[in-house]
């Protein structure tokens, strides 16, 4: 029977989405592709309808899906509906609820789609709300689906519906809705709107675009709290750059003569000024150099003359200092002393006996009881075993003297004094000696052995002898 299929001895309707449309045991036929049957036992392919979400003659394959913004939820060859105004769907929808608000509409899936209204907007598909158009932007259109920006440097309340609306940031004016310009140098507005900027309080000055009298700053010239007036720099002060800083005193050398802004000026070559000079007069000549009545034009002092502060150059002094010192030269020009006497280099253990002229040269010779190191040019004691060996320059009278090692046969306490042992006599005698190219007089000590016939004390008297030899060539024995 058509509509009916067997498996085994009972026969079945043929199932939803098939059809049979003849007797026999055989199968029931599946549906053309996107159609179905509406019931059970379907006996012809016509009973094979479209799907919900498409559309085309029953009984065929040429169902096509349902445009965009239609939907369509039965079975069957009726057209697809369209969704309700200002809603859409994708393409094939089969249900009322698949039309969502488009942007710029709000309200429930498949419902009534109302327009955002102006100062707000919607930019997606669905049932979200509309939203107010956020600070800085403003729609005046309803279903807006986006916000316009306000010009640069404006600012517009949430939810703004028109241009003017927007308005100049703090730091900046112009019309509402026009364009904002930065307030200039030297002025401030620390609000919103059209109105004006504000000039910086006396002798203060800001940045381009400043937004708050507190970024009015003193200018260069002025001192004084930020944001306040500030009161000009007096004549002998300055101050260089902006900001709250005191003003400076113009340095030793300067002057300002004026009050405000300026740097303090140099005072002619040669001269100077006190700390703080408010004039050009505050100049004067400086030590080393000389002006009529002491002030500038300055001409530096010549060589062998100073100016210590008395306006004019006069003579340095050339006496000879005392023994032990020497003058100082005066060979410098724009001198601002006197060549004053300075020590001689001291050296140890001994005493001067000269000044020194013009130079560190004094004479000395070794105190009592030491020698001078010819090696060394030191004043020294020798140790026990030894005796000073004394040495000068051929043709000069001073002699001086180096620790040698005590002669064989003699004892030496480090002294200039050689002993001779028992049998023993000193020969003392000045000998020539050659040393780099110069000929010095060395004076030499030996002890000798005894002639026939002497004793110890023809030795005492030997030595008495030679000591007195000795003080008779040299009396400052």
């Amino acid at each position: 029977m058509a509509g009916y299929t067997s498996a085994g001895a009972a026969c079945t309707q043929c199932a939803l989405g098939s059809f049979k449309s003849f007797s026999g045991p055989q199968a029931c036929t599946i549906c053309p592709r996107n159609t179905s049957s509406s019931g059970m036992g379907s006996t012809d392919v016509t009973a094979c309808k479209c799907n919900a979400g498409l559309t085309g003659p029953d009984g065929g394959d040429q169902c096509v899906p349902c445009y965009r913004g239609s939907y369509k939820d039965v079975l069957g060859d009726s057209a697809c509906r369209p969704c309700p105004s200002n809603s859409s769907t994708e393409a094939g929808s089969a249900k009322l609820v698949d039309c969502r608000c488009s942007r710029g509409f709000s309200g429930a899936d498949g419902a009534l789609c109302v327009p955002c209204s102006a100062g707000s907007y919607k930019n997606a598909t669905g049932n979200s709300s509309c939203l107010a158009c956020a600070a800085g932007t403003y729609t005046s259109e309803t279903a807006s689906f986006e916000c316009t920006h306000c010009p640069t440097q404006a600012i517009s309340w949430p939810g703004s519906v028109v241009l003017t609306d927007c308005m100049c940031n703090q730091g900046y004016s112009g019309p509402d809705g026009g364009l904002c310009e930065a307030c200039a140098q030297g002025t401030f507005k620390g609000f919103l709107g059209n109105s004006s900027c504000i000039e910086c309080p006396h002798g203060s000055t800001s940045e381009e675009g400043s937004d708050k009298v507190t970024d009015c700053e003193c200018s260069a010239g002025y001192t004084g709290a930020t944001g306040r007036e500030c009161d000009a720099c007096q004549p002998g002060k300055y101050k260089l750059d902006k900001g709250n800083a005191v003003c400076a005193d113009c340095a030793v050398g300067t002057f300002k003569k004026f009050s405000g802004p300026g740097a303090c000026s140099k005072c002619p070559s040669g001269s100077s000024s006190p700390a703080s000079s408010n004039a050009s007069t505050a100049c004067t000549c400086q030590p080393g150099f000389a002006g009529v009545a002491g002030r500038p034009p300055c001409t530096a002092c010549a060589v062998g003359k100073f100016q210590s502060g008395s306006g004019l150059c006069v003579m340095c002094n050339t006496t000879s200092c005392r023994i032990g010192q020497y003058r100082e030269s005066c060979l410098e020009v724009a001198r601002s002393s006197d060549a004053i006497c300075e020590n001689c280099t001291a050296v140890e253990n001994a005493f001067f006996t000269s000044d020194g002229g013009i130079s560190d040269n004094c004479t000395w010779q070794c105190a009592n009881g030491f020698q001078q190191n010819c090696r060394t040019n030191a004043c020294e004691i020798c140790k026990a075993g030894e005796f000073y060996q004394r040495i000068r320059e051929a043709g000069r009278p001073t002699w001086v003297s180096s620790c040698e090692t005590c002669p064989a046969g003699a004892e030496c306490d480090g002294s200039e004094v050689v002993v001779c042992r028992d049998a023993f006599y000193l020969a003392r005698e000045d000998i020539k000696i050659l040393r780099n190219n110069t000929e010095y007089i060395q004076e030499s000590q030996e002890c000798r052995q005894c002639p026939e016939g002497m004793n110890m004390y023809t030795r005492i008297y030997i030595y008495v002898y030679v000591y007195m030899q000795r003080r008779y060539n040299d009396p400052s024995e």
